[in-house]
């Protein structure tokens, strides 16, 4: 479901719109952003027991069941007493039947924890909740520990109790938090009052069966009222991922609790926590939850005495009123308590994906967008959750890189093991990396790739750092990499080269990378070099446990390891999400529920995730054309204008003499100004409905295709040849046009300008809006109506009195007007039907199918192929038919140090060059539906679910 709240867009740089089209890679948290921040407590783990929640399930939108969002069509969470939802075989690399099958065979509700707590005989129990007044309390391991879990979750935290339309409601910084709070009031430990450091619940089953409870901050009848007092808060921070609290009971003991991440937990855990069966429970309850797509947290304890307390207290009270690097101090009295902790528990939390999210990302994918995810979950959280949002599928490879595709924490992963592992990633699939960066091959004359070539690579790539030049071998080392920079922006015909065109190509590979990797690729340049080469041949990354400076360090990666520097897109919702957006050329905000810190410091600003496919997809690219017709238009008529001034001074011997009176000439761009700026706000080259079913489209901003060095000079050459029709009938009438004085020669040639002008305007404008017809039409008239009045201003202009109307007084000036424009039509509609029929574009041929050409059956489609097709072809990505390079016999699943292969991927994937194939040939066209239907066929029978082309939109009315 939606939020509950939904803000209005907001733009804060109109400047970047533009750039919304031309994008390559968009970097996106995942809390928040990709999900709804909608967070409610499932499982919770104590002593190898596994409690289930009986809360609310979901709204069918979760990341479990978004529509037919089902990866594999198997469900990401299965209910603990229900069977899957949807049968069937799924992917082995969808990591999710082990852990729903083993929660739900080993589960009992949650509400056992009050029974637990209470010391119920018996301990845990299926049935539904009784009263538990009467109840004798024991002190077992097994009741501890409950109720240590219990007291942890309703008081170890920053929520305050409010009271909202007469239910007590929570209000915490973290949804996470609030989350695990109302679990615990859920079962009968309901937080009803703070005051200061006093917290007090109410415990007991009445506390927890109706949502009044606590109402006015009093205990409910057949309650016991916990008081306690909280002497001080380690707060959360993206450093240390847990937070703390030291509490003192009324019976004088102080109990420390925790709660964090598990990767920063456990080290913190006293050895007896960390060992025997109970810790392996824990162990196999924490990857079943993670396997689930759930985010998991520990909870743990320590007990203090009273001079231990009270020692720390003077220390953490030293340190908050500290006036030098206060947070570092109170870092510092954080660790030094948070030591030798007992294990009390595991809770796993479901953050349900917002709506819209993996028909988004994989429209965005079809784009050609390259998406790196970058979150601070457990690797298999995040892979399961790239599954069900679309940003993994099945048909990809998976690439771990630091990490263990089974989940296996207890990975050491050192530079030199990263580094023989992203050697052997790269020596693999050199041939994705060549196919986008060819200048790194500096052998193989023949285009083919030896085992050693590959070899060579992968050293090359990953070899460590070398000393740093100085003196000329800095210089020529920089002028080399400006000169590869050159000319990736420049090749023949206009095609952009390299990585920026030959990243269009979309691939069957994802990337997995860990956060303790990143960090040590960060420290190594060549071990950033090999990530990187090994990423842009990834459709999708996502990168596990990084924290929101290694966020940050990504981008800049990406914008400095690339050459031409990419445009790049970051988008977040919170405040761990301001380094990210600030290092991309574009940040946009989600006005979710972590505040307004990412919003505050972002370009633009959405409700919601799904939002961003219409703004990039359909806005983007609009601007970017508008801005593409707004330049060319520029450059054309200011370069015919100066054209034919430049031949104009050879009549006057350069003498200096102007063609035309100083005010007109001063005013050419102002009377050429107000129709061109309604094209740019509001020209529609492709109907919205259209280019939202083919994200295909957006390559085309990508690319540059609108508007590039060789797309300029063309309207250059169009510029001199219309220029050149001007000077050369002007010459013929040089004698019959200066009757009147030298002015009225210079009136009917910008007359001629400003016809040609507008009839080019005509033509580059594809949708008529009424202001642009209105303004067009009424821009004709006022230009005469200027003439003929500006003609008796003497006071402004003696030279032109009477000059304006002594011209439209001439007949030879109308016609000379007819066979000038005539002439520069038949032009333009010359040069534009050759490139048509010789040359269309993508956009070209979704143009005629928008308009109504055609009946938008299979031959449009199929000559849409075809467009794309050469499209490609003109960039340079293929000339023929490209497919992933199959594994070499004998390839490791698995490399040294954490790296991986996914199963499965690879060999359905081998054979397949994309997710969606344009590569047809160019046939007859009465042959080319026989073959495409052949083809579907086939495709039909080897795997269902493949897509195809997204059919034409009928023609608009």
């Amino acid at each position: 479901s939606p939020p509950k709240t939904n803000p209005p867009a907001v733009v804060r740089s109109s400047n970047l719109c533009q750039e919304l089209g031309q994008l390559q890679y968009i970097f996106s948290d995942k809390t928040g952003t990709l999900t709804a921040n909608e967070m409610v407590l499932r499982f919770l783990s104590l002593g190898g027991i596994d409690l289930v929640s009986s809360l609310p399930a979901a709204p069918t939108d979760t990341m479990a069941n978004q529509e037919d969002e089902a990866v594999g069509g198997m469900p990401l969470f299965v209910p603990a007493n229900d069977s899957p939802v949807k049968g069937g075989s799924h992917h082995a690399d969808v990591p999710v039947s082990a852990g729903a099958t083993a929660l739900k065979n080993n589960s009992v509700p949650l509400e056992n924890l009050l029974r637990l707590a209470a010391g119920r005989p018996g301990g845990v129990s299926n049935a539904p909740r009784d009263s538990f007044a009467g109840l004798s309390f024991s002190e077992s391991p097994e009741t501890l520990r409950a109720r240590s879990a219990a007291e942890l979750l309703a008081v170890c935290h920053t929520v305050l109790p409010q009271m909202l339309h007469g239910r007590l409601e929570y209000q915490g910084e973290s949804p996470d938090e609030v989350a695990l709070v109302e679990a615990a009031a859920s079962v009968g430990y309901r937080l009803i009052r703070r005051e200061g450091d006093e917290v007090v619940v109410a415990v007991g089953a009445a506390a927890a069966s109706a949502p009044e409870a606590g109402q006015g901050g009093k205990c409910p009848a057949g309650c016991e009222e916990l008081s306690v007092r909280v002497l001080a808060v380690n707060q959360f921070n993206s450093t240390r991922k847990r937070m703390s609290c030291l509490v003192k009971y009324p019976d004088g003991s102080h109990v420390l609790y925790c709660k964090g991440a598990d990767t920063n937990m456990f080290p913190l855990l006293e050895p007896r926590s960390t060992a025997g069966p109970e810790a392996q429970l824990a162990n196999d309850h924490l990857r079943a939850y993670a396997r689930e797509g759930l985010r998991t947290l520990v909870l743990a304890k320590r007990a203090l005495s009273s001079s231990q307390a009270s020692e720390w207290l003077a220390k953490f009270k030293a340190a908050s009123v500290a006036r030098t690097d206060r947070d570092g101090q109170l870092s510092e009295a954080a660790a030094s308590v948070e030591q030798n902790l007992v294990l009390v528990g595991l809770t796993a939390i479901e953050d349900k994906l917002q709506d819209g999210v993996p028909q988004t990302l994989e429209y965005l994918r079809r784009g050609g967008l390259k998406i790196w995810v970058l979150t601070g979950d457990k690797v298999e959280t995040a892979v399961n959750i790239g599954f069900s949002s679309k940003l993994l599928t099945t048909e990809m490879t998976l690439l771990y890189v630091g990490a263990s595709p089974d989940g296996d924490d207890t990975l050491v992963v050192t530079k030199e093991t990263l580094r023989e592992q992203l050697r052997e990633l790269t020596a693999h699939y050199a041939d994705q990396i060549l196919a986008q960066l060819p200048h790194l091959l500096k052998s193989t004359t023949d285009g083919t790739l030896t085992d050693a070539n590959r070899e060579a690579l992968a050293d090359r790539l990953t070899e460590a750092p070398k000393p740093s030049l100085s003196g000329m071998s800095a210089l020529f080392g920089r002028a080399h990499a400006v000169n590869r920079s050159l000319a990736s922006l420049w090749s023949p015909f206009g095609a952009p080269r390299s990585g920026k065109a030959a990243e269009v190509e979309a691939t069957t590979l994802a990337l997995i990378v860990d956060g303790n990797a990143l960090a040590l690729v960060f420290e190594d340049e060549g071990l950033k070099e090999a990530l990187l080469h090994l990423g842009r041949v990834c459709a999708s990354v996502l990168a596990c446990r990084v924290s929101p400076k290694q966020k940050a360090q990504v981008v800049e990666l990406v914008r400095q390891g690339v050459k031409p520097e990419p445009l790049t897109l970051a988008i977040g919702d919170g405040a761990n999400d301001v380094a990210m957006i600030q290092s991309a050329h574009i940040g946009i905000g989600i006005s979710g529920k972590e505040g307004m810190q990412a919003v505050n410091s972002a370009d633009f600003a959405i409700a919601q995730f799904r939002f961003l496919l219409r703004l990039l997809l359909l806005h983007g690219r609009w601007n970017y054309t508008r801005m593409s017709k707004v330049v060319l238009y520029y450059y054309y008529k200011n370069f015919v204008l100066t054209l034919t001034l430049f031949v104009y001074n050879f009549q006057t011997v350069f003498s200096g003499t102007s063609l035309y009176e100083s005010l007109m000439a001063s005013a050419y761009n102002i009377v050429l100004f107000l129709p061109i700026v309604f094209v740019g706000a509001l020209d529609q080259d492709i109907a919205a409905e259209t280019v939202m079913q083919t994200p295909e489209l957006y390559v085309t901003g990508r690319t540059n295709m609108h508007l590039n060095t060789p797309k300029v000079a063309v309207t250059m050459f169009e510029g001199l040849l219309t220029g050149g029709v001007i000077v050369a009938i002007a010459s013929a009438t040089y004698r019959s046009q200066t009757d009147g004085g030298l002015y009225e020669l210079g009136v009917t040639v910008y007359s001629w300008l400003f016809l040609i002008m507008q009839w080019k305007l005509a033509v580059e404008s594809d949708y008529w809006s009424k202001p642009l017809y209105a303004i067009w039409w009424a821009h004709n008239v006022l230009y005469f109506v200027f003439l003929a009045v500006y003609s008796y201003l003497y006071t402004v202009s003696t030279d032109f009195y009477g000059v304006g109307v002594m011209t439209m007084a001439n007949a030879e000036f109308w016609l000379a007007c007819i066979v000038v424009v005539g002439a520069s039509i038949i032009l333009d509609v010359t040069l534009e039907f050759a490139r048509l029929q010789f040359k269309p574009t993508l956009v070209d041929i979704y143009k005629e199918i928008d308009r109504g050409y055609g009946d938008g059956g299979i031959e449009e489609r199929i000559r849409a192929h075809g467009a794309l097709d050469r499209l490609r072809e003109a960039l340079g990505i293929f000339k023929t038919p490209t497919v992933l390079k199959r594994p070499k016999a004998g390839a490791p699943v698995s490399a040294p140090g954490g790296s991986a292969v996914g199963k499965g991927g690879l060999a359905r994937g081998a054979s397949e060059r994309s997710s969606y194939d344009f590569t047809m040939s160019e046939v007859p066209l009465s042959k080319r539906g026989e073959i495409l239907n052949r083809t579907l066929e086939a495709r039909a029978s080897s795997r269902s679910g493949a897509r195809v082309v997204p059919p034409s939109q009928p023609p608009r009315k």
